[in-house]
């Protein structure tokens, strides 16, 4: 679901309003029960994290990081 709707997450992300010192803005994403998955803008920049939250724990990679390695295992 990350890989398939990447790019209109990252125009989401980069058409939100621009982000003031210390200010975040999320958009979140409830897959199931045990999984949750939140989009992270900060520090007026395209960057943007992914949380992760599996069973509980939290996982957080770099956005474009993550795409691609999930691009990556997809192909394998």
């Amino acid at each position: 679901m990350i890989v398939k709707n990447n790019a209109i997450l990252e125009e989401k992300i980069k058409s939100s309003k621009k982000t003031k010192a210390n200010e975040e803005i999320y958009h979140d994403i409830t897959v199931s029960d045990d999984c949750f998955i939140s989009f992270k803008k900060y520090n007026s920049s395209s960057t943007y994290l992914i949380n992760i939250w599996l069973n509980g724990e939290k996982y957080t990679m770099k956005g474009s990081t993550m795409v691609k390695a999930l691009e990556k295992f997809l192909k394998y």
